[in-house]
C-alpha cells in the first residue's frame, strides 16, 4: 500500500511506521527462509517501437518471464516443474494469457520448448494470496529501482541475494531481463548487476 493510501486503508491505517516496516522486512525474509528465487522482466515503455499495443507488450514480456523461468529450471531445477499462478487481471487478459501459454506449452516459441513448465496459469486474487503479494513486493522494488534510477534502492538491496544467477557464473543475473534493449535501463541493469557482486 502507497503512503497516501494508507490513512483509508482498513489495516494499514491503524499502524505506524515503524510497524509498517517491520511487516516488509518479514515478507522479504520469507524469500531467504524459503529459499526463493526471482525472476523478472522490466519493460522501459519508452523505448518500445512506435504502434507497439498494450496487448503485444504484455504478450511479449510474458513470454520472455516464461523463458527466464524456464531456463532458471532447467539449469537449477532440471528434475522439477515450474506452475504459473498469477494476479488475476480480469477475465479478457487472464483468458488472452491462458491461451498464449497453452501455445507457447505446445509448441514453444523460436528460443526454447518449455519443458519444465505445466498446466495453465492459475489466476488469484492478490488479496487472497501471501504469496502474490510478495511477488508484488518484489515486483515494486524492482519497479522503483528502474522508474526512479535508484540501483541502489534499499529494499532492492533486501532481493539481490535471491535474483536467478547463472548456473556458471553467479555474477551474471540471469533473473533480471530488460526488454527492448535500453540505454537507460541497461545501465540501471549494469549498476544493479555491480551491486549484486557485493552481497
Amino acid at each position: 500500500t502507497k503512503p497516501f493510501d494508507r490513512p483509508q486503508n482498513p489495516f494499514f491505517k491503524y499502524l505506524n511506521s515503524h510497524e509498517i516496516t517491520h511487516i516488509s522486512t518479514n515478507y522479504y525474509e520469507q524469500l531467504a527462509r524459503s529459499k526463493m528465487d526471482v525472476v523478472s522482466v522490466v519493460v522501459d515503455k519508452s523505448a518500445l517501437t512506435t504502434g507497439t499495443t498494450l496487448e503485444y507488450m504484455h504478450r511479449k514480456a510474458y513470454e520472455i518471464l516464461l523463458e527466464r523461468i524456464q531456463h532458471h529450471m532447467r539449469n537449477h531445477h532440471h528434475k522439477h516443474n515450474a506452475l504459473i499462478i498469477m494476479d488475476d487481471t480480469g477475465p479478457q487478459l487472464n483468458r488472452r494469457i491462458a491461451l498464449m501459454h497453452s501455445l507457447l506449452l505446445n509448441i514453444g516459441n523460436d528460443n526454447m520448448d518449455f519443458r519444465n513448465i505445466i498446466e495453465y496459469p492459475f489466476f488469484v486474487s492478490s488479496e487472497l494470496s501471501n504469496g502474490v503479494q510478495l511477488a508484488d513486493l518484489v515486483a515494486y522494488s524492482i519497479y522503483h529501482a528502474f522508474k526512479y534510477k535508484k540501483p541502489d534502492y534499499p529494499y532492492l538491496d533486501k532481493i539481490l541475494p535471491r535474483i536467478s544467477r547463472h548456473a556458471d557464473n553467479r555474477d551474471i543475473l540471469t533473473g533480471l531481463k530488460v526488454w527492448p534493449q535500453s540505454q537507460t535501463f541497461n545501465k540501471i541493469q549494469a549498476d544493479i548487476t555491480k551491486r549484486a557482486k557485493t552481497l
